[in-house]
């Protein structure tokens, strides 16, 4: 029977060629959409981890009931002891602290009054200790566009887009205007060590990436922070 088959697809071209086209386009067409929207089902989970969720996240359970509006008022506190007892438990993953927030990003003229605003959603995290994996893992050194990366804790970073907005250029002062982790009033100085561009319009639009003891200063969060993100070996989600 195969051979017969074999024997007509060969000597009948004309009728043989249609349907092995169209399977084989088929084929082709199913393949790449499968692989396609692997990649980007797979990418979107890997953006998500990397700069919000984390594999695991640890938080207060208040905050992850009002996550949306990144309460600082009911961060971690006492997260020194808190990471070491994960550390020791769970020493196959990454731990890191992070510190989301928001507030009015303030530039001041020659006279120290002020000359541009604008809302920032701020991120903190570890960028300038020595043993920081953030900083490979937010990939910050290819997202540089203007400037360096911090290396001291008043310094941070801007969006580009937002630091062209506001006039700003790498060494410049700016003031940050927001709310403390026990909900009084927060002016605090830095100085914009460069600009950064993620690709991502939520980034790109108003970040500030500050590091983590600085926004700790700022945001008079000292040895808390809102969130603990605990990162596998692995660079992928694992559900088990």
């Amino acid at each position: 029977m195969i051979r017969f088959l074999l024997k007509g697809i060969i000597r009948d071209r004309n009728r043989s060629r249609l349907p092995i086209l169209v399977v084989a386009l088929g084929v082709m067409f199913t393949v790449f959409l499968y692989c396609y929207l692997t990649g980007v089902l797979g990418d979107v989970i890997n953006f998500n981890a990397k700069y919000s969720a984390g594999h695991v996240k640890i938080v207060t359970h208040s905050y992850k009931e009002n996550m949306d509006i990144m309460p600082l008022d009911l961060s971690l506190a006492g997260t020194g002891e808190l990471l070491a007892q994960v550390k020791e438990r769970y020493p196959e993953t990454d731990w890191v602290e992070r510190i989301q927030f928001g507030g009015l990003i303030d530039v001041p003229d020659e006279n120290g009054e002020t000359k541009e605003q604008g809302t920032a959603v701020g991120l903190a995290l570890d960028i300038i200790s020595d043993n920081s994996t953030e900083r490979k893992r937010m990939q910050l050194e290819n997202a540089i566009v203007k400037g360096h990366l911090p290396d001291s804790p008043e310094k941070v970073l801007l969006s580009d887009e937002f630091a062209t907005k506001l006039g700003i250029e790498p060494g410049d002062d700016i003031t940050f205007i927001g709310s403390t982790m026990h909900g009084g009033m927060t002016i605090h100085n830095f100085i914009m060590s460069g600009t950064v561009k993620f690709g991502i319009n939520m980034l790109d639009r108003g970040a500030l990436i500050a590091d983590i003891e600085g926004a700790r200063l700022a945001l008079d969060m000292y040895d808390a922070c809102s969130e603990i993100l605990g990162f596998n070996s692995i660079d992928y989600y694992d559900d088990e």
